[in-house]
């Protein structure tokens, strides 16, 4: 009898995993067919809950319901991390220690009545399994069919797994997950790690030392001349007269501003300009319409990470986990050889996303994090932006005193999602109440507040004199509005300000503004930008040569044609040229595209062919280029970092 009852206990375990399991398929995929999904997830879930069960051990049905809370806690948790980022989380990342409590606000905006379904039978299938454990105290061995279905579920889900693992890593991982498994494409992904250097690169990549060489026949130089053939974005003609080394020395002031999209930028509310202090901004600057961001699972780090080094992301984890071990000869480390001071700022702890080591492994000669700022006010995870600016200035003071050029990247904090942590009457924006609580008008809010700040401290540049010598640039580092299926308010809103439906490249639009050295008039540029070209657009404007240091952007002033990458957000393999977003799934044949300015539906043809080959191998160069840089010394412990375990947001 006893038997009898465990089996109809695991019987039952294995039918509600199946059908999470098809849930889960659903709400990720959308559209799937449920008895196909079934199929693909039956042999991992039969697999380890047979064998698990199988084991000869007191309270076994106890370690059964144990197994399949493990399983439904990853399930709930890949929907949770493909809600924000639309891909799969990859379980090495999850397992990196860290505080859910970090982003807990943004994790809640992510629930869903629908997801009680994950948790309705708990209790039940708890309390059954206490019932049964209270008989089987003693080890005992199962039937040899129970054994068998799991040998056999391992069987099929390893000739799954071999399947999986067969493909090429610029697969998009949903597609992937979606047509072979959810279970074996995460199984291939913990498997599989970064992958490793092709041979034909390492013939032309650095030994330990070489990495910074300026040698015309340096291992850098050879990667870069290969990124410049297929990247054929080194020559062309200027953008507005603009001369290559007119800054040489200027101070130059990089102001990283937290969600900040481009539909947000000159926009207003009524009789209410968004971003008043930053419209003035544009209007002696050049404004870039069509950047991009290119920021991984690291979020606002990797934005630090790519603007500094024009080199993308890994494709599962931050860059500042996966790469700090390296030496990177990044734009601070090279204007710090070039006789700069390279300083970075931003108001939270340097242990939130490992940062100490990012800052390190970049070449900055120093950080004010946290510590350094007053904690009076706060807002988010540290200083607001408003003591953030002010403390600033009173270092730079110093910094400037010492008659050094500065390179100073700046990183607001304030507007971090989800946009509720800033008093009313701390907004300038005045939104009605109908705007004022959803999603989209909270956001607008916290812009219209960061953008005081910044004004603050562009005043200081200008009363400093500053203004007038020096380089200023303004950029968003990622999506606010990240949900394509906004409703009510929300979409009204933000199709308002839009003047048309919102879509995957809104999403992915940022501001971008570039200030020059005694510009009065502002200009336009519609050309396609990314935020790899900001580094490559610093060392233009300084004269720095950098041709010998591999990097995948292009000076912002030189007008040759775009090739912007991306691997997340949108699919792996995507990439953003002058005239669409091209996102593939299994391949470029079962791809798709979107009109770049208007996000409409467009055909992709022969050229767009070239750039996804093109764009596979910039991907892959930078990846091996990195993997390839001299090892840092004395690299701190991961252990010692602040890591968000649900990375739907970072700081």
């Amino acid at each position: 009898m006893l038997e009898r009852r465990d089996n109809a206990f695991l019987v039952t375990l294995i039918a509600l995993a199946l059908s999470k399991a098809a849930l889960t398929r659903w709400l990720i995929f959308g559209v799937d067919n449920p008895a196909v999904g079934v199929a693909l997830e039956l042999a991992a879930i039969v697999g380890v809950l047979c064998l698990v069960d199988a084991a000869p051990l007191k309270r076994r049905p106890l370690l059964t319901f144990a197994a399949y809370l493990g399983l439904i806690a990853l399930m709930y948790a890949n929907l949770l991390y493909a809600s924000y980022f639309d891909q799969l989380a990859d379980p090495s990342t999850l397992m990196v220690a860290g505080q859910v409590g970090s982003v807990l606000g943004v994790i809640v905006t992510l629930l869903h009545p629908i997801h009680l379904l994950y948790v309705l039978d708990l209790t039940f299938m708890a309390v059954w399994a206490i019932h049964l454990s209270d008989r089987t105290l003693e080890p005992a061995y199962r039937s040899g069919t129970v054994t068998a279905f799991g040998v056999l579920g391992v069987v099929a889900f390893g000739f799954q797994l071999a399947v999986v693992a067969s493909f090429p890593s610029t697969v998009d991982g949903l597609a992937l997950a979606q047509a072979r498994g959810l279970g074996a494409y995460q199984m291939a992904a913990l498997m599989g790690g970064e992958p490793a250097a092709s041979a034909s690169a390492l013939s032309v990549l650095p030994d330990s030392s070489a990495a910074g060489s300026s040698d015309v026949n340096s291992p850098g130089a050879a990667v870069q001349r290969r990124v410049e053939s297929l990247r054929q974005a080194q020559y062309g003609p200027r953008v507005g007269g603009v001369k290559r080394g007119e800054y040489a020395d200027a101070n130059v002031f990089v102001i990283q501003v937290e969600s900040y999209q481009a539909f947000a930028q000159g926009t207003s509310i009524g009789d209410q300009q968004v971003t008043p202090n930053m419209n003035d901004f544009a209007d002696q600057s050049w404004v870039f319409t069509n950047a991009f961001s290119q920021t991984g699972a690291g979020n606002t780090a990797d934005a630090e990470f790519v603007a500094n080094t024009s080199l993308m992301p890994p494709t599962k984890t931050p860059a500042s986990v996966t790469y700090v071990d390296r030496e990177l000869p990044a734009l601070p480390r090279i204007l710090s050889a070039a006789g700069y001071r390279a300083i970075t700022m931003h108001a939270n702890d340097a242990s939130f996303w490992n940062r100490k080591e990012l800052y390190a492994s970049l070449g900055f000669d120093a950080y004010y994090d946290k510590k350094k700022f007053p904690s009076d006010d706060t807002i988010f995870r540290g200083a607001s932006d408003e003591v953030f600016f002010s403390a600033a200035q009173r270092y730079l003071e110093a910094e400037l005193s010492k008659g050094q050029p500065l390179y100073v990247n700046l990183v607001t904090m304030s507007s971090h999602a989800p946009f509720n942590g800033i008093p009313d009457d701390r907004e300038p924006l005045r939104l009605p109440g109908d705007l004022k609580d959803c999603r989209a008008g909270q956001f607008l809010g916290a812009i219209s507040y960061t953008d005081a700040a910044v004004g603050d401290f562009i005043a200081w540049l200008k009363a400093s004199g500053q203004w007038d010598s020096s380089i200023v640039i303004i950029y968003g580092d990622h999506t606010a509005m990240k949900d394509l299926d906004l409703k009510g308010d929300n979409k009204r809103l933000v199709e308002e300000l839009l003047g048309r439906p919102y879509s995957a490249v809104d999403r992915q639009r940022i501001a971008m503004m570039v200030h020059l050295p005694g510009q009065v008039q502002g200009e336009v540029n519609d050309s396609v930008v990314g935020q790899v070209d900001i580094a490559p657009t610093i060392a233009d404007l300084l004269g720095e040569d950098i041709s010998r240091v591999p990097h995948l952007g292009r000076s912002a002033f030189v007008d040759s044609d775009p090739l912007v990458i991306t691997r997340s957000y949108f699919p792996a393999g995507s990439f953003i040229d002058n005239g669409m977003v091209f996102t593939p799934r299994m391949s470029f044949d079962d791809g798709s595209a979107l009109d770049v300015r208007t996000g409409e539906e467009t055909t992709p043809g022969f050229e767009e062919r070239d750039l996804f080959d093109r764009a596979a191998g910039l991907s892959a160069l930078s990846d091996e280029w990195i993997r390839s840089c001299p090892p840092r010394v004395n690299v701190g412990d991961i252990k010692d970092a602040e890591i968000p375990r649900f990375k739907t947001d970072s700081d």
